[in-house]
Parts: C-alpha cells; sequence; structure tokens
C-alpha cells in the first residue's frame, strides 16, 4: 500500500481554463481511469473545492488532494509507465496547458514524516522543496502532531492541544 501525501493546492488561472485545469485530477472515487490526460495517482476531494473569481477572467482555486508516495515522484520526476506517459503528464506541462498563473501547493506525508512545497509561475516555472516533520504524541490527551521547523522558540516538551508534559524523547 503506498504512503499518501495530502496536500492543499492554491492555484490562480485564467477563468476559462479552470474545468480543464480540475479535469486532471483524477475524483476520490475514481481509478487510473481510461480517458484524456491526468496527473498520475493523484486525487481531488470534490467536496473541497472553492473556487472565487477574483477579477475578471482570472480565478483562483483552493482544494485539496491527495497523491500517492510523494509529489515530487508522482507529479514532477514521472517516469514513463504502461499507460504512456503522454497520458500522465507532469505538472509543469499541466500548468502551462492550462495558462497558469500561480501555483502553490503543501503536501504532508504523515508515514514517511515529510512536507512538500511545490510553486509555480510562468516566469520561474516549477520548484520543489521538502523537509523532514518531527511527530509527538501526548499520553495524556493522545492527540499526535508535528512540530513545526518554522517555529524554533515553541516549547516542545508541553503539549500544545491539553498543556500535559511530554516524554523527554518525544518523537511519535
Amino acid at each position: 500500500m503506498p504512503n499518501w501525501v495530502g496536500t492543499s493546492w492554491n492555484v490562480t488561472l485564467p477563468t476559462r481554463n479552470v474545468k480543464r485545469f480540475l479535469n486532471y485530477f483524477l475524483t476520490c472515487d475514481e481509478v487510473d481511469k481510461l480517458r484524456g490526460r491526468y496527473l498520475y495517482r493523484t486525487f481531488i476531494e470534490e467536496d473541497s473545492i472553492d473556487i472565487v473569481e477574483t477579477s475578471p477572467g482570472i480565478t483562483s482555486l483552493a482544494f485539496f488532494a491527495n497523491s500517492a508516495w510523494s509529489l515530487e515522484s508522482i507529479l514532477i520526476e514521472r517516469e514513463p509507465d504502461e499507460k504512456g506517459m503522454d497520458r500522465c503528464p507532469c505538472l509543469d506541462w499541466v500548468c502551462k496547458d492550462c495558462e497558469v498563473i500561480d501555483l502553490k501547493a503543501t503536501g504532508d506525508e504523515p508515514g514517511m514524516c515529510f512536507r512538500e512545497y511545490i510553486e509555480w509561475d510562468p516566469d520561474n516555472g516549477l520548484s520543489h522543496d521538502a523537509e523532514d516533520l518531527t511527530p509527538w504524541m501526548c499520553e495524556e490527551c493522545h492527540t499526535m502532531g508535528y512540530w513545526e521547523d518554522e517555529d524554533p522558540d515553541a516549547d516542545r516538551t508541553i503539549c500544545p492541544s491539553c498543556g500535559h508534559k511530554l516524554e523527554e524523547e518525544n518523537d511519535g
């Protein structure tokens, strides 16, 4: 069973290309199906889609999707497979095809404890970065989470949910 990366997407693009962009994602109840091009093993949660026309002819999308393994392996460094690479393009190709103005995606993979960041714009193309996450678990309230590296001053000895003192070596 693959590890799954749950990803928050924010995309700005021409309104005329919204449907085309969203159609590159499989829906959660689909399997890789015989249809046109689609983003390989990437499933959009249809009830999470927020569409806002920010100015005439320009729309912002916000939604949640799940991808198998990692964003980098599924959306960026696609290897040809038995279904044919042309059916499952990389994200860079999709952004160009849909005339995306700006794309930002942040995905967490809880099983392997990493977070990925993808950004795309027409001038700079696609960029990807990743970081390891440090998990924690509270024995008192049974809450689990990850310490955010961007807050180095956080007290990592106290549960952020209930205030209970965490174990000395609390790494999940």
